[in-house]
């Protein structure tokens, strides 16, 4: 529930604050009138902006959410994650906390020049302090059906990520 709650909040700030994207606010500088910003013109984002306002990151409300879950699940930050993305490339990321791998996500985000900084920081702040986080007691550790990942034997760690199903709505 919690991140189909973060998306909820997410969009209602959107739209409450409807903050500039940055590509809208660099192209346009001079009209803005903020001395710290740069005008260029021609400014591009190496992410494809979504048409929608910056202010707050959708992806770091889910992810903030959901990576506040699996601390809560694991009782821990610590996990070893490898994927590889994109299959075709092979590259294959390595992570040592769910923070990390939210945070490469944000920074990504900043760098590919779709969202402000202050975009991605503030739901992780929020996410900590969010009144329907998932208590210990509320998620079931016993029954591993269902359960998106699962403590496996680690190497240093308390636990690796390992995918063993994947959560039905219908359940």
């Amino acid at each position: 529930m919690i991140t189909s709650d973060s998306q909820i909040a997410v969009w209602a700030f959107k739209y409450k604050y409807n903050l500039l994207r940055p590509v809208t606010a660099i192209r346009n500088a001079a009209a803005l009138g903020n001395p710290a910003i740069a005008p260029d013109p021609n400014w591009e984002s190496l992410i494809l902006t979504p048409a929608h306002p910056d202010y707050i990151s959708g992806h770091a409300g889910f992810g903030g959410a959901a990576v506040k879950v699996l601390q809560v699940f694991f009782g821990t930050d610590d996990v070893k994650a490898d994927v590889i993305y994109p299959v075709s490339f092979g590259v294959t990321r390595h992570w040592r906390s769910f923070a990390g791998i939210t945070r490469e996500i944000d920074n990504a985000r900043v760098w590919g020049g779709i969202h402000t900084r202050t975009a991605e920081l503030m739901p992780l702040r929020s996410a900590g302090r969010s009144p329907s986080i998932a208590s210990p007691t509320s998620l079931d550790r016993s029954s591993r059906e269902g359960v998106a990942f699962a403590p496996a034997r680690g190497d240093g760690f308390r636990h690796d990520l390992r995918v063993v199903g994947v959560p039905s709505p219908l359940d």
